[in-house]
């Protein structure tokens, strides 16, 4: 008897893997677009309404309470997922309030285009174009594909701007052999989220079997990543929304496959660290990052149970990191009240690369402890980011392979 075919009536309920959750960015606040939506990768999220129930304090001769009545919603909760290239890159956007805008620096044919370590800055490699003042339009500090000499060099490096917009400085360690002088022309570039003040929600919509939540006014709060030595690494992202209905047509016009790419791991995640463009010689055992709209929340008035607005908030954003101990160089940065650039490498295992800096940051809150017998000890310290004159506290680049 050939044994084929399936049996049915097994399910006790709608099946979690099943579930569909996908986003829109909305162009008008609590409008659900109706337009193609892309789904979301996660391994788990906890969203729910809740109705404000309130109760006057009536006196009764009957002993009981009185009848309740609503008074305001809140819709929210967190999307947990790990880290992988390109799943989060519009989340990242709105906590940033930023758009995704390409930084490119043009180096024509003929134009020099220079690599030397200069004994004025042994800690430093100058990247020049002599006497040609293409770079002063890039940030302070950041990440850069340089691409030159017909592909020979394609690397992508954090950088610091300098004095004079005719050259920047790359860290020592990430050309252990410089590259070839070339005057055949060449390019530095970046696509780039960096906060801004642009207010940007999002509808979410949730296939459950034949019924979809759809949640409308999603604003993204709060966003954290991890990556800890003996685990991947790990996304959460914290929204509130101004209103969820159940509906039984969905508002999405199709739902578009989500990434597929890698999930970062802990061995071939890792890129390096650089504080103040020279790179942490230790080995890391943790970096985390949080961008928080700090002050963010919603507006309610009479008439409506859903919120009638979303206050954005002010960017803070926040990092740690735990490195074993092995000299007092970051804890004499934070002795000294030093204030500059950190910048963070996170690639996957085919090559795709996130660049993370926080363009002026300080060290705080040092942990260097002996905790126990027979053990190595780690720093943790704290990083504080704060705005860079005239604007600018925090940017992601993102480099595909």
């Amino acid at each position: 008897m050939n044994f084929t075919g399936a049996t049915a009536g097994y399910q006790a309920g709608v099946q979690a893997n099943d579930t569909r959750l996908a986003y829109a960015r909305e162009a008008t606040y609590g409008v659900a677009p109706k337009i193609a939506y892309q789904r979301l990768r996660l391994t788990g999220e906890n969203f729910r309404r809740q109705n404000n129930r309130q109760r006057p304090e009536e006196i009764d001769p009957h002993w009981e309470a009185s009848q309740a009545v609503t008074t305001q919603q809140t819709v929210g909760g967190t999307l947990s997922g790990a880290l992988s290239f390109g799943s989060y890159d519009a989340l990242f956007a709105c906590v940033c309030s930023g758009n995704t805008t390409d930084q490119m620096v043009y180096i024509p044919k003929d134009m020099p285009f220079t690599f030397e370590r200069p004994a004025w800055n042994p800690g430093g490699i100058t990247v020049a174009t002599p006497h040609n003042y293409i770079w002063g339009d890039l940030p302070p500090a950041g990440f850069l594909r340089l691409w030159a000499s017909a592909g020979k060099l394609n690397k992508v490096v954090p950088y610091r701007a300098a004095l004079a917009p005719d050259y920047i400085v790359v860290p020592y360690d990430v050309f252990p052999t410089l590259p070839d002088n070339t005057t055949d022309g060449g390019t530095a570039a970046a696509s780039v989220i960096t906060n801004d003040a642009i207010f940007n929600s999002i509808t979410l919509i949730e296939q459950l079997g034949d019924d979809v939540l759809v949640r409308t006014g999603g604003f993204v709060k709060q966003i954290q990543l991890s990556i800890s030595q003996g685990q991947f690494a790990t996304f959460s992202a914290d929204f509130d929304f101004r209103d969820e209905q159940r509906l039984t047509t969905s508002p999405a016009t199709d739902l578009l496959a989500p990434t597929d790419s890698f999930v970062l791991d802990p061995v071939n995640g890792w890129g390096s660290i650089w504080i103040d463009g020279k790179k942490v010689d230790a080995p890391v055992r943790q970096f985390s990052a949080t961008l928080t709209r700090d002050g963010a929340g919603q507006d309610f008035a009479l008439g409506s149970v859903a919120a009638v607005g979303q206050r954005p908030g002010s960017l803070t954003a926040t990092g740690q990191i735990q490195l074993f101990f092995r000299n007092s160089t970051e804890y004499q940065r934070f002795q000294d009240n030093w204030q500059g650039p950190v910048q963070v490498m996170l690639k996957d295992i085919k090559g795709n690369i996130y660049g993370l800096t926080f363009f002026s940051s300080t060290l705080q809150n040092p942990q260097v402890n002996a905790t126990s017998k027979n053990s190595t000890i780690v720093a943790t310290f704290d990083i504080e980011g704060n705005p860079q004159p005239g604007g600018g506290t925090f940017s992601l680049s993102i480099f595909p392979a």
